[in-house]
């Protein structure tokens, strides 16, 4: 999981958890360093690119969930290979009901 803000880091884990409904996870986080400032200070172009620049050095992950709403357009700006969801409920759930597919 990606946050720029530590503070979204629990309660985004606790999500996950929920989600995963019992069934074991491996979560790691990944804060990404001075993001934050400079979506508060109105860099949105600065901000996406640094999350995606962290995104896309995530390795040996099977999917990256984006902790915000405010990192969504990250998505599109990172060149992982790695699925990347930038909606934690719905692509938590998404992705709970594929991996119960392949069950």
């Amino acid at each position: 999981m990606v946050a720029t803000v530590e503070s979204t880091l629990e309660p985004t884990l606790t999500l996950i958890r929920e989600e995963a409904a019992g069934r074991p996870v491996d979560l790691r986080t990944v804060l990404v360093d001075g993001a934050w400032e400079r979506f508060e200070a109105g860099d949105l172009d600065g901000y996406l690119d640094a999350v995606a620049a962290v995104v896309d050095g995530v390795a040996a992950a099977d999917v990256i969930v984006l902790a915000q709403a405010s990192m969504a357009g990250a998505a599109d700006r990172a060149t992982t290979t790695v699925p990347v969801l930038s909606s934690p409920r719905a692509g938590l759930n998404a992705a709970a009901v594929a991996a119960a597919a392949l069950s």
